[in-house]
């Protein structure tokens, strides 16, 4: 009983030493100096089709250690926040740095476009553990646009199942490897499945 318990805790920490491997990894994807982008899939959404992993953005990465001089701000939300109908350089989070730059030229701004056409509310949470690991000076959350009284699946659950869901919640805040298997299992999931809908009628 012992051994077995004892392989239980090695193998799950095993998989928490890889999940925080993978997840240094996966850093904001730096658009042009000083502008970074979402690197993540949605975790939830409104409808549509999921965002294929061969989507996401792919390059340099942003360093979790911060130099000291730099002042790091997350922009998290949907279609508005990630540029639609055009893209990354033409979003809020593009703007907000040429102006910081602009009016500031003797500071050191990052600024990370989190938004994801698509996006609801619960994406944020989320989204906020990962940004935390990347020593965020601000982060402004601009969505709700898409959350409605008709929304079903992990958005109805703080509300539906509470208890069960915080839980779940604090889990995730101490796993880098259930955030991970929330991030991008669902995503594999769906590509063996080949489902298009986020939640289904059935």
């Amino acid at each position: 009983m012992l051994l077995a318990l004892t392989s239980f805790v090695g193998a799950l920490l095993l998989l928490e030493l890889a999940a925080g491997v993978a997840m240094s990894r996966l850093g904001p994807v730096q658009v042009r100096e000083g502008l970074y982008d979402n690197p993540l899939p949605l975790f939830t959404g409104h409808g549509g089709p999921a965002i294929s992993l061969r989507d996401l953005p792919d390059g340099e990465r942003m360093p979790r250690a911060k130099p000291a001089d730099e002042v790091r701000i997350f922009i998290v939300g949907e279609s508005s926040v990630a540029g639609s109908p055009l893209d990354v350089h033409a979003s809020v989070p593009a703007m907000v740095v040429d102006e910081l730059r602009a009016r500031m030229p003797d500071r050191q701004f990052a600024v990370v476009n989190m938004g994801r056409p698509g996006s609801v509310s619960a994406n944020a949470f989320y989204y906020t553990q990962f940004i935390g690991h990347y020593d965020p000076d601000f982060i402004v959350y601009f969505m709700g646009h898409n959350d409605t009284d008709a929304l079903v699946g992990e958005q109805c659950l703080p509300v539906t199942s509470p208890r069960w869901h915080g839980l779940w919640r604090s889990a995730v805040r101490r796993s880098q490897t259930l955030w991970l298997v929330r991030t991008f299992g669902v995503q594999l999931l769906w590509a063996v499945t080949e489902r298009g809908q986020w939640y289904s009628d059935e």
